[in-house]
């Protein structure tokens, strides 16, 4: 089905509608293995980086650090990660990945390799990906460490084109004319 006027939406209409869409196919597949895209994310992080605080976890992850306390306490009832007094700082705890939590993140990156990509349908996902971490890189300084705007001054957004304005598109001639579908989720 295709969606009708959507080519004179925003940029950024389109992003954001554009990632709910994605965060609910990808909330999906994560729940097929047992985990949310919080805890997903931490045992990528744990597994990268190794072992490491709370603190530190919570901002890797953008997250808070209470939000980060309650889903290392469910990865840890589900024995994904582990908690262990830091030798160097007793008054600290370092979490680790287990061996279970690096079975279910090999399978859960395993899906995403190895069955309906999240990006199936993008023409150039490299491309994408590259403008995407642009995006995070030029937004980071205005963003507190949980990933929420700050109080900072935020970088320029471009004014809106007036009503019935076409909204130019960057994405290339592949986009331009053909059908936008949602994804079968």
């Amino acid at each position: 089905m295709a969606t009708q006027g959507i080519e004179n939406w925003s940029t950024a209409r389109l992003l954001v509608t554009a990632s709910r869409m994605l965060e609910h196919a990808w909330e999906q597949l994560l729940r097929g293995h047992g985990v949310t895209h919080a805890g997903y994310t931490i045992l990528e992080e744990c597994l990268l980086d190794g072992a490491q605080t709370q603190r530190k976890l919570a901002r890797s992850c953008r997250v808070t650090d209470q939000t980060i306390s309650r889903t290392i306490e469910r990865l840890e009832r589900k024995d994904l990660v582990s908690r262990v007094t830091d030798r160097a700082d007793e008054r600290r705890q370092l979490v680790s990945i287990t061996g279970v939590g690096r079975s279910v993140y090999a399978r859960v990156v395993a899906d995403v390799n190895g069955s309906a990509s999240l990006t199936d349908g993008v023409s150039d996902s490299a491309q994408l990906r590259t403008l995407l971490l642009e995006m995070i890189d030029k937004f980071e300084d205005t963003a507190d460490p949980a990933g929420r705007a700050s109080t900072k001054t935020p970088p320029p957004v471009a004014a809106a084109p007036a009503p019935g304005t076409p909204v130019p598109v960057s994405t290339g001639p592949a986009v331009v004319g053909s059908a936008i579908r949602r994804p079968a989720i």
